[in-house]
C-alpha cells in the first residue's frame, strides 16, 4: 500500500497511526475503537483525505487512561465521565466499585455453598439418576419419583 503525501505529512506532524496500527499496539480490536469512536470516548485527532482516522500521541494517552479506568472495573460511561467531568472523584468511584464487588462476591460466595452442600447431600436429585443400585432392584434406570427441588436463595441470581 502506497501513502499518500497527505498521510505522510499528517504523520510527520505527530499522529501515532491509523486505527489497525492503534488497536494491534494497545491489543484491542479495530470495532473497539471504531465503537469508541461512535460513543465519543475516544476520537482521533484527525482523518486522512480518505477518511481513516489518524490518531496522535494525546490520543494515544487517552487511550491508556481508558484501559487503566476499564482495568480497576468502571463500565465505559464512568470512564467517559472520569474523563470529561471536573468533579470526578476517583476515591468515590473506587468505593462504589469495591460495593458492587463485594455485592458480587457475595452472591457468588452463597451460589457456592449451596453448589458444596448439594454435592455432600447423598441421593438425588444432585446425584446421577442411572445408578447401578437401582437397576439391579428393577429399575429403568430413571427416577422413579419427583424430588422437590431445593428450596431457590433470593439472594441467587
Amino acid at each position: 500500500m502506497t501513502k499518500s503525501r497527505d498521510d505522510t505529512s499528517q504523520r510527520d506532524a505527530g499522529t501515532a497511526g491509523k486505527v489497525g496500527e492503534l488497536a494491534a499496539t494497545a491489543g484491542l480490536t479495530v470495532r473497539t475503537l471504531r465503537y469508541y469512536d461512535e460513543i465519543g470516548l475516544l476520537s482521533p485527532s484527525q482523518r486522512t483525505s480518505a477518511g481513516h482516522r489518524l490518531y496522535s500521541a494525546q490520543d494515544v494517552e487517552r487511550l491508556y487512561r481508558i484501559g487503566l479506568l476499564r482495568q480497576l472495573g468502571l463500565r465505559l460511561d464512568e470512564v467517559a465521565a472520569a474523563l470529561t467531568d471536573p468533579d470526578w472523584n476517583l476515591l468515590a468511584t473506587m468505593n462504589r466499585h469495591i460495593a458492587r464487588l463485594d455485592q458480587r462476591l457475595g452472591i457468588e460466595h452463597r451460589l457456592r455453598n449451596r453448589l458444596a452442600a448439594m454435592a455432600d447431600t447423598p441421593g438425588p436429585p444432585w446425584r446421577a439418576r442411572h445408578s447401578r443400585t437401582s437397576r439391579d432392584l428393577g429399575g429403568h434406570g430413571h427416577a422413579r419419583h419427583q424430588y422437590p427441588a431445593p428450596h431457590p436463595d433470593p439472594g441467587l441470581p
